[in-house]
């Protein structure tokens, strides 16, 4: 009885020994299942999650590709749109952002065109410089000026030689005060220098504006010259008919005495009203208001007309005026004003030859154009004079105009006609033995 309850609790042991290696082994052969699931689970999540990243990532890098394109100056490149939603919502975004970007470098480049476009049409020097004096920007004005073909960068004092330009620019960044001077080169040029500060926080100190004003102040210096020798030429006359008129206002003269003052004032009155005339006329000549009809004209009858109607004056005075030339000399010309210009030149010719000379009248034709000289045997032009003798006012020798009277327009008038017809006027001279002046207009047509 103990045997057998010793060998059931033997066997009961086996039992559950054998029992509890079972459920080892198949636990075991589980828990490597399981591991194996858990790795490839791992395995298979490790390769959705990259094939997932990937799939957000490629549109953020091709997004950001562009966008740095963008900014590194490709305007044209486009902003991709594939992704997500969010993805084409920071696409569109950016876009909207470019476009926006691109209308306002649009502007600013047109607005920066426009500014370039006026800063090189000023009809002045512009400069604008450092604290340092040194030049940022100029435009082509202002190098012509200077003559230096590329100013920027360069120092201010290499290019404006002269002293007082320089420092005007130097008293204005000294002081913080626009500043403003006429300054007279040594080349008789005339500059009139602006010079204006700019704000302390921009990257230029100041401004200059350099306008030359040569022509302006020569031609304030005619206009000068101009009324004190229309003073001069009226104070003779004027004070010969008041002299006169005292004398018979306040005097006893006789018949014969009373008859030369009243002379006298006539023919100074006549000589203010020629210079009267004169200055009308010029005047209306330099304005272009004087409208020209043209028409063929015949130089050699015309020239004997003109001679025909001076022909008292040269015989007073003993000259001898000889008129020959081409028949076939025509030219294209407003027949009352040429012979206005052969009328003071001949005029000139006859007043200043000496007594028993001849003053000669020659008509020629040249290549399709047409023309006339008038030569005299008189005092001669010296050369340095031969340029001013067509300036209003002028004379070679001041004393003649006491014994050779007229207004001193002549010859004035003689160049703005001959040049209102397209034509042009030589002189040639020799001190001593007389001048020719020899003036060419524009041919009329043979069929004309």
């Amino acid at each position: 009885m103990r045997l057998r309850s010793r060998f059931a609790l033997l066997f009961a042991g086996l039992s559950v020994a054998v029992a509890l290696f079972l459920i080892w082994a198949i636990e075991s052969g589980s828990l490597w299942t399981a591991r194996g699931a858990v790795i490839v689970a791992c395995v298979f999540l490790f390769f959705v999650g990259r094939a997932a990243s990937r799939r957000f990532s490629r549109p953020i890098g091709e997004l950001t590709e562009a966008a740095s394109a963008i900014a590194a100056g490709e305007r044209e490149r486009e902003l991709p749109r594939s992704g997500g939603e969010e993805i084409q919502a920071l696409s569109a975004a950016l876009q909207r952002m470019k476009n926006t970007l691109a209308r306002e470098a649009e502007r600013a480049e047109s607005e920066r065109r426009l500014a370039a476009m006026v800063f090189e049409s000023l009809p002045d020097g512009l400069v604008v410089v450092d604290s340092k004096l040194h030049v940022l920007e100029s435009n082509q004005r202002f190098s012509r000026m200077v003559g230096v073909a590329a100013p920027a960068g360069r120092a201010l004092y290499d290019l404006l030689r002269h002293r007082e330009l320089y420092e005007l620019f130097e008293s204005t960044l000294r002081s913080g005060t626009a500043s403003q001077a006429t300054v007279r080169l040594p080349d008789d040029a005339v500059w009139r220098v602006t010079v204006v500060p700019l704000p302390e926080q921009s990257r230029a100190a100041a401004v200059g504006v350099l306008a030359d004003i040569t022509q302006l102040e020569r031609t304030e210096g005619m206009r000068r010259t101009f009324v004190a020798d229309v003073s001069h030429e009226l104070r003779t006359p004027i004070a010969s008919i008041a002299a006169a008129a005292e004398t018979l206002a306040d005097g006893s003269p006789d018949a014969a005495e009373t008859v030369d003052l009243v002379e006298l004032i006539r023919r100074q009155t006549a000589r203010i009203r020629e210079l009267i005339e004169d200055l009308m006329d010029l005047a209306q000549i330099e304005s272009g208001a004087v409208d020209l009809e043209r028409e063929p004209v015949a130089l050699v009858p015309l020239l004997r007309e003109v001679a025909a109607d001076l022909e008292g004056e040269a015989a007073r005075r003993g000259i001898t005026v000889a008129v020959a030339g081409e028949a076939s000399a025509r030219a294209l010309a407003d027949r009352r004003r040429l012979a206005q210009v052969i009328r003071n030149l001949l005029d000139n010719a006859i007043k200043f030859s000496p007594e028993g000379e001849t003053v000669s009248l020659l008509a020629f034709t040249d290549a399709g154009s047409a023309g006339f000289e008038v030569a005299d045997r008189g005092p001669g032009i010296p050369r340095a004079e031969r340029e001013r003798i067509f300036q209003r006012f002028y004379q070679v020798d001041r004393s003649r105009s006491k014994t050779r009277p007229g207004t001193g327009l002549g010859l004035a008038i003689v160049k703005h006609l001959v040049q209102l017809h397209g034509g042009s006027i030589e002189v040639e001279s020799e001190v001593g033995k007389g001048s020719v002046f020899r003036v060419l207009l524009p041919g009329a047509p043979a069929s004309a």
